[in-house]
């Protein structure tokens, strides 16, 4: 049995030690860079944007199941002078038309106005079109403090898209435009 020079033996300790010590920095670049950028991109990305974009997705996955109701929220929408009650219920090509009015007009997704405002709704109509297509037509009261201001009607197209139905185009009285957030 060969005895491992003392010389020798000091140097493969050196070098193992140089190699942990070596190894170890190195991991705590990697850990502390990767530790940089993602505090770098919390602190660059407001939480309420990324769930603003979560929920406007979600909404791409849920839906009425049938066209009445989908009249009804969208209505009630109106009344509650919510942009995302409306664009839940609009097929995909009408969601981003009216992301994009809505944008520009009502940033904060708070549509209509406090005075006048839309105090009730009725669907006085609806006609089906084929299988996959319905009509409905509603009329809208609007109110202040002192009194009723007007009705205004819209027409809103019914479609099914996929599982769900979804309106697929709005046309309206033009005093209607503010208390939706749709430009014409």
């Amino acid at each position: 049995m060969k005895i491992v020079s003392s010389k020798k033996a000091r140097y493969i300790i050196f070098i193992t030690f140089m190699l942990v010590v070596l190894l170890s920095i190195m991991f705590n670049i990697i850990v502390s860079s990767v530790d940089i950028k993602y505090i770098a991109t919390a602190l660059s990305v407001n939480k309420y944007e990324i769930q603003s974009k979560l929920l406007i997705e979600a909404m791409d996955n849920i839906g009425v199941c049938n066209p009445e109701d989908a009249t009804k929220i969208w209505s009630n929408g109106l009344k509650i002078r919510s942009a995302a009650i409306q664009y839940s219920v609009m097929t995909s090509k009408l969601k981003t038309q009216y992301k994009a009015d809505v944008d520009k007009n009502f940033p904060n997704w708070v549509t209509g106005t406090s005075s006048p405002w839309v105090d009730s709704y009725k669907i006085t109509e609806f006609i089906e079109e084929s299988d996959n297509t319905y009509t409905f037509h509603v009329t809208f009261t609007t109110k202040t403090s002192t009194g009723t201001v007007g009705d205004y009607k819209a027409i809103l197209t019914i479609v099914k898209q996929q599982n769900f139905w979804r309106i697929s185009n709005i046309s309206m009285d033009k005093e209607l435009y503010t208390y939706t957030g749709i430009n014409s």
